[in-house]
């Protein structure tokens, strides 16, 4: 049986977040994470902007995995929120996504840092978990969806 909480941790998890493009949903989450965090969101939020510009963080399926490095952050973080509406993604409206995991890593976080992105990008991969997540009705039945022990597993 696999334990999916070795796999990913997932820090906050949001339920209804509200945002209607890219930006504002970066700057409502960063928002939310520099207030817990202690880190200048407007930095964060314009190198998300910056990669952004040459490197899209949507995955497919509805979901985005936005990921920065952030100096003199003490250790990864990792957010899943979920959008109220669908929010556009790309400039061309093609891309909507209602399914946001930000993981914010240290400047220094070397692999590791990548590995929480590639862990969360699989997560939001599975279908049938991301339909789970889509149907809970609050946090903890998020919570339960991604640890549930018959669910959806990854292999590091």
């Amino acid at each position: 049986m696999p334990n999916t909480k070795k796999d990913i941790e997932i820090d906050f998890i949001l339920p209804a977040v509200k945002g209607q493009c890219k930006k504002t949903v970066f700057e409502g989450l960063l928002g939310f994470l520099s207030g817990k965090l202690d880190f200048p969101a407007d930095q964060a939020l314009e190198r998300l902007l910056e990669k952004e510009a040459y490197e899209s963080c949507t995955i497919g399926n509805g979901a985005a995995v936005p990921h920065v490095r952030i100096a003199g952050l003490k250790h990864p973080v990792t957010l899943l929120a979920r959008l109220e509406k669908p929010a556009n993604f790309s400039g061309a409206e093609k891309q909507k996504v209602d399914l946001v995991c930000m993981v914010l890593s240290p400047q220094n976080a070397g692999a590791y840092g990548l590995m929480n992105v590639s862990r969360a990008a699989r997560m939001l991969q599975d279908k049938e978990l991301c339909r789970a997540i889509r149907d809970a009705k609050d946090e903890e039945s998020i919570n339960n969806a991604i640890y549930n022990p018959d669910g959806w597993f990854m292999a590091a």
